[in-house]
């Protein structure tokens, strides 16, 4: 009996419970997009009435790309709505094209029925070209005789019947051009549509339980790929007063699955993809290996370190970068699932000139820094790179002419600057102004904030520079001198242009002997520096104040003397490596 009583009061109850669960399909909207160096995460809200029980919250349509691992829900308002569970399922759309791919097929055809049209056209003129010149064969032939009349008759006919043929042809060949041109854009449209009508998206459940009616804002995040941002700045030198204007911005783009449209943007300099983790340690082990295999190395790794993330060398195209060319260069990175994908707009310009890697420190100085922007920002899903103002900062500066002869026959303008913002600059590419002139690109390494920094704005026109070889002398060995001996005397002439007067450094060098048995001695130095010149690494500079339309010249030799039967090369090492060096001298 007692079994029998359970048994109904469950029945009763059953349409009780199965009303208390309920799923509601949500009008949600994106309220704010946080965007790393490689990805973004995405924040949706929507408003929503509970009742008591539990509801199934559906948000659907979201990205086909999103990181499933990243889906969370979060409850404001009522705090007596809790959640109690997130699920996230992969929809395959097959939409309703029907029709439209119907529409599109006609207008294909009819175009191509056009086009099979023109082309009996022109057919139809080739062979009227064809009459005629046999036509003009039959008039001229061995029977015809010479009649000047109906020769001139027959030529008339002739040559009127192939231009207006040939003149036909031309215009059916331009009109079957332009039907081949829209044929090719329905046949795109066409592709375009069977892509949407089979696209996979998410649809994310949240369901809540809820002691009593409420009315809450519930809010999905979760983090999607294809989407990043790069540094870039605008700096604009007044010469007048000297200021310099720097906007820095956040070059975005994204083809994330869906459109941010009025959202609040944050940029971020992190990584979320990076392990959070300390890697395990693993013992590299050396082994011998075949001499002729391995003839230029002297040890072989047998476990070879390989870098997440790897230096993409500066001057790599922004809008450039695809799958397949930063492939084929091995510039990728790991995401959170643990799939391997292409970092696509990886920051290029980050990274070292010359071979010389430095985006990792880059990276490790300013590697949790973000940027809120103020007002709501609209950025497409077009995969197509859009600026967004991240700050403007105005500086005093000095500003200074600087020649190096040797290396450029130029002066550069450079202004000295202090970074005086709250902000930090990041490196990147930076257009160069002076006043509203364009002057050129250049690259911004990173500067924080109070730290000094070079800006160059171009080569000054009205200043003209010139070096020239005026002697290059050797010598061997003679009765008192058992070494080799070599000469080198450069002039430099510098001449003004301004209508005022303007301060100038002028900068040369002379080699630096990088060993014992080289010796090094400068011989001719006009004019004389006001400092003890050349330092220990060989740079000689002067300044100079030159009047409007005036020249000036200085002079520079030296001698180089090393053991006779040694071949010495003059390379060109970084300041650096000749640091390094000196270190190491001073150890032994």
């Amino acid at each position: 009996m007692r079994y029998l009583v359970a048994v109904l009061v469950l029945i009763v109850c059953l349409p009780v419970l199965a009303q208390e669960e309920k799923a509601v399909k949500v009008s949600s909207r994106i309220e704010s997009v946080t965007v790393y160096r490689a990805g973004a995460t995405v924040v949706r809200k929507a408003q929503l009435k509970v009742d008591a029980g539990v509801t199934v919250a559906l948000f659907e349509n979201l990205p086909g790309r999103l990181n499933v691992s990243s889906v969370r829900g979060r409850v404001e308002g009522d705090r007596s709505v809790q959640i109690v569970g997130v699920e996230s399922k992969r929809v395959r759309h097959e939409a309703p094209v029907a029709e439209s791919m119907k529409e599109l097929d006609k207008n294909i055809r009819d175009l191509r029925d056009q086009k099979a049209e023109l082309e009996a056209q022109k057919a139809a003129y080739q062979a009227e070209v064809e009459f005629a010149k046999t036509v003009a064969a039959g008039a001229l032939g061995k029977d015809a005789g010479v009649d000047p009349e109906k020769l001139t008759e027959t030529a008339r006919f002739v040559r009127e019947t192939i231009m207006r043929a040939e003149r036909e042809k031309l215009s059916l060949a331009r009109s079957m051009k332009e039907i081949e041109a829209k044929i090719s854009v329905l046949q795109e449209n066409a592709r375009q549509l069977r892509i949407e009508g089979s696209r996979a998206t998410y649809t994310v459940s949240i369901r809540l339980s809820a002691p009593r009616a409420a009315r809450i804002a519930l809010a999905v995040t979760y983090r999607v790929i294809d989407a990043a941002w790069v540094a870039a700045h605008d700096v604009r030198l007044n010469e007048r007063t000297g200021e310099v204007k720097l906007t820095a911005y956040a070059v975005v783009n994204q083809q994330s699955g869906e459109e941010w449209r009025d959202v609040k943007l944050t940029f971020s300099t992190a990584y979320p993809t990076a392990s959070v983790a300390l890697p395990a340690f693993r013992p590299l082990v050396m082994r011998p290996h075949s001499a002729r295999k391995y003839a230029q190395q002297r040890a072989i790794l047998l476990d070879e370190e390989q870098s997440v993330l790897r230096a993409i060398p500066r001057g790599t195209s922004f809008d450039n970068l695809s799958n397949k060319n930063l492939a084929s260069k091995g510039y990728d990175y790991i995401n959170a699932q643990g799939q391997r994908n292409l970092a696509r707009f990886a920051n290029k310009s980050q990274e070292a000139s010359a071979g010389a890697p430095r985006g990792n420190a880059m990276a490790l100085r300013f590697s949790n820094v973000t940027f809120h922007r103020p007002k709501p920002e609209t950025i497409p899903m077009d995969d197509r790179p859009h600026r967004c103002v991240l700050f403007t900062a105005r500086f005093k500066s000095k500003v200074e002419r600087i020649t190096i002869p040797a290396l450029a026959e130029a002066v550069f303008l450079r202004a000295k600057v202090a970074n005086t913002s709250e902000h930090p600059v990041l490196p990147g590419l930076v257009n160069v102004f002076i006043d509203a002139d364009f002057i050129g690109t250049a690259f911004m390494d990173p500067v924080a904030p109070g730290e000094e920094f070079e800006l160059y704005f171009g080569a000054d026109k009205n200043l003209k520079v010139t070096r020239k070889l005026l002697e290059s002398r050797s010598e061997g060995p003679t009765k008192f001198r058992s070494s080799h001996k070599v000469m080198r005397h450069w002039k430099t002439s510098l001449q003004n242009f301004h209508k005022k007067t303007v301060e100038v450094i002028v900068v040369d060098q002379v080699p630096v002997s990088w060993s014992d048995d080289v010796r090094v001695a400068v011989s001719v130095l006009k004019p004389k520096p006001a400092d003890k010149q050349p330092d220990r690494f060989g740079r000689v500079e002067w300044k100079v104040k030159l009047d409007s339309l005036k020249k000036t010249e200085f002079e520079l030799a030296y001698e180089a003397e090393f053991p006779a039967g040694t071949a010495v090369n003059i390379e060109r090492k970084s300041m650096e490596a000749l640091e390094e060096y000196y270190k190491q001298m001073k150890k032994k």
